[in-house]
């Protein structure tokens, strides 16, 4: 149950985060606090926001709809590495 709490928090984080991306203007962005948008070209931009959706889905529709539980699996490591590069990203700047 607990784990199941935990996808659907993350399912929603990145799920929101990555709609965000991937439908606002990059000044809207910018504006909110995510200043890192302007050094990176809006398509990248938009490809991580597409990305983080695509990822929150993956983590949880395996577990509802029980078909291919690996690729929760999957979605969350390259969340993981998505995190990571942000990581890296912040430290450097």
């Amino acid at each position: 149950m607990t784990l199941l709490i935990v996808k659907i928090v993350l399912a929603v984080l990145f799920g929101l985060a990555g709609i965000m991306k991937a439908t606002r203007s990059m000044e809207q962005l910018a504006g909110a606090g995510m200043t890192w948008v302007n050094e990176y070209p809006e398509n990248s931009v938009r490809l991580v926001g597409i990305l983080e959706l695509l990822g929150a889905l993956g983590v949880i529709l395996p577990t509802v709809t029980g078909f291919l539980p690996v690729i929760t699996l999957m979605s969350s490591a390259c969340l993981g590495i998505t995190m990571i590069l942000a990581a890296l990203h912040h430290y450097k700047h």
